[in-house]
């Protein structure tokens, strides 16, 4: 599903990423673990094209993201959820969420200003798709309320139902158990689990709360210092000597 050759990116004199090489299998959850300042969400952004990328250095579906405008990432089938939430407070659980299928409109924007029978059409599919993801994570009862109004872990879940709704066949998560208890944890690991099954996705996440990655991930990537020091399974990675150092310090 996706493959990963030699990437590198500078910010200036700052390397942020340096010769970066692994695959992500279809259908695999994978984590991607490490310290602070490790490159984790410049990688993320590269996903997404929001930094510039050296060509073929990652391949999505068999295309190469370097010929892929921002603009079309969506479109690709790559959904994505954001460290720092980006919904509109002001709007509903139902009208953020609908927000994730806008790159599949068809209606033009004369058909949505005169209110024509094929936008309302539209309008309504995405709707009764909205009120089914609203379901699927468990917030239908919270359809109507403003987003602003919500907990942080309900809030949490409406940006994973609108990355849903752009029908994605790569998901990605950006520290999806950040800010969250232990309860909402265990049960996000499930919901996880439960969509990536239901809707045949691949999962790529950045996380911090090891436990959760370790529990959830049948993959896991390590980055230090823009470099990635170690690919496997969770349980080889609980004893790899540069894993334990670039967590814990070197030994005395």
């Amino acid at each position: 599903m996706l493959t990963v050759r030699d990437l590198g990116v500078r910010f200036g004199g700052i390397v942020a990423l340096k010769s970066v090489s692994f695959d992500v299998p279809r259908g695999e959850i994978c984590g991607v673990i490490g310290p602070n300042g490790a490159g984790k969400t410049t990688f993320f952004n590269c996903l997404s094209r929001l930094n510039p990328i050296p060509a073929d250095s990652i391949r999505f579906d068999g295309v190469s993201l370097h010929e892929v405008d921002p603009s079309k990432i969506a479109g690709l089938g790559i959904g994505r959820t954001f460290q720092n939430l980006a919904l509109f407070g002001s709007l509903t659980v139902l009208e953020n969420v609908m927000l994730g299928g806008h790159h599949r409109a068809r209606s033009s924007w004369m058909a949505d200003s005169l209110r024509l029978p094929s936008s309302r059409r539209e309008e309504e599919r995405f709707r009764e798709e909205a009120w089914e993801l609203a379901g699927i994570v468990g917030l239908q009862d919270n359809a109507d309320q403003k987003v602003s109004d919500l907990p942080f872990g309900f809030q949490k879940r409406v940006e994973l139902a609108r990355a849903l709704a752009a029908r994605p066949k790569l998901l990605l998560l950006d520290e999806p158990a950040a800010g969250l208890i232990h309860d909402e944890v265990e049960a996000l690991g499930q919901l996880v689990r439960d969509v990536r099954q239901r809707f045949d996705l691949t999962v790529l996440m950045v996380e911090h709360n090891m436990g959760f990655i370790m529990k959830l991930c049948e993959h896991v990537v390590v980055f230090n210092f823009g470099e990635k020091i170690a690919d496997g399974d969770p349980a080889s990675l609980q004893t790899n000597e540069a894993v334990l150092e670039a967590y814990l310090g070197a030994p005395q």
